[in-house]
């Protein structure tokens, strides 16, 4: 299973978890979900939905689409969106 880690440069694949991170956060805050409801929406645990929204740890591709399920997001857009913003 692919994992995704997360360092500093936003050509990387760990600046672009960042930014991925940080569109799911929005997306969450905008539906105003906590991350615990989110958590239960989703079947990921806090611990990963933190990590994942703050690039900090290593997120599985299922623990990706299984966020963006809970978010009503396709995992296509917001790797478009991280590419997107990765240009900037």
């Amino acid at each position: 299973m692919k994992n995704f880690g997360c360092g500093s440069s936003r050509n990387s694949p760990s600046g672009a978890m960042r930014l991925i991170g940080n569109m799911i956060s929005e997306r969450r805050k905008e539906k105003g979900l906590s991350r615990a409801r989110l958590a239960i929406l989703s079947g990921v645990s806090v611990s990963q939905l933190r990590s994942l929204e703050s690039g900090t740890g290593k997120i599985s591709m299922v623990t990706c689409l299984q966020v963006a399920a809970a978010l009503n997001l396709s995992l296509a857009a917001i790797i478009r969106n991280a590419e997107g913003n990765s240009k900037k």
